[in-house]
């Protein structure tokens, strides 16, 4: 998956971490694994800050079962 489409559907799913939103998903939390694209990721953090309306996620990916944190990815709204 290209750098552009991973961003975009992190973009997608950091939305759904406002527990607000018509689509909220609540598996979307730290230690928890999840796959975007063809590439298993491991959520590092996220966060939904009600104050600012601010929605983070950072992932880093799995590769050879290991999470490989030279290639983390954070997308914020």
């Amino acid at each position: 998956m290209s750098n552009e489409k991973l961003l975009k559907e992190l973009s997608d799913h950091v939305y759904r971490l406002d527990r607000k939103h018509k689509d909220f998903d609540s598996t979307l939390r730290e230690g928890k694994h999840r796959r975007f694209g063809e590439v298993q990721y491991k959520i590092l953090t996220t966060e939904d800050n009600t104050t600012n309306g601010m929605q983070a996620m950072a992932v880093a990916p799995i590769k050879n079962n290991k999470v490989d944190t030279s290639e983390i990815v954070s997308t914020m709204f």
